[in-house]
C-alpha cells in the first residue's frame, strides 16, 4: 500500500464539536465516499449530512493506483 499524501484532513464539522478528547480525529470520522455524476462525495455517516463534494465539470481525473499505475476518467465512467 502506498504512503498517505494526505496534507489535510476533511471533518465533520458538526460531529467534530461532538469529539471526546481522548479519541483521535481519525477514528471519529465515519465517512462514505463515493463517485457521483458530477464528480466524488463525501458523507456524514453519523450526522448523514454532506461533508464536501468536488465538481470536476466533466473534466478528465487522473486515478493513482496503490502500485503507482495512473489511469484518466471522465467523472460519469464509474465503473473501475
Amino acid at each position: 500500500m502506498s504512503d498517505s499524501q494526505i496534507l489535510n484532513f476533511v471533518h465533520c464539522r458538526s460531529c467534530f464539536k461532538l469529539k471526546p478528547f481522548h479519541i483521535k480525529p481519525k477514528d471519529w470520522a465515519r465517512f462514505e465516499v463515493g463517485w457521483t455524476r458530477q464528480g466524488f462525495q463525501v458523507r456524514c455517516i453519523r450526522c448523514d449530512k454532506n461533508v464536501l463534494h468536488i465538481d470536476f465539470c466533466n473534466q478528465k481525473v487522473g486515478f493513482v493506483r496503490d502500485d503507482g499505475s495512473t489511469e484518466e476518467r471522465k467523472p460519469d465512467e464509474t465503473n473501475h
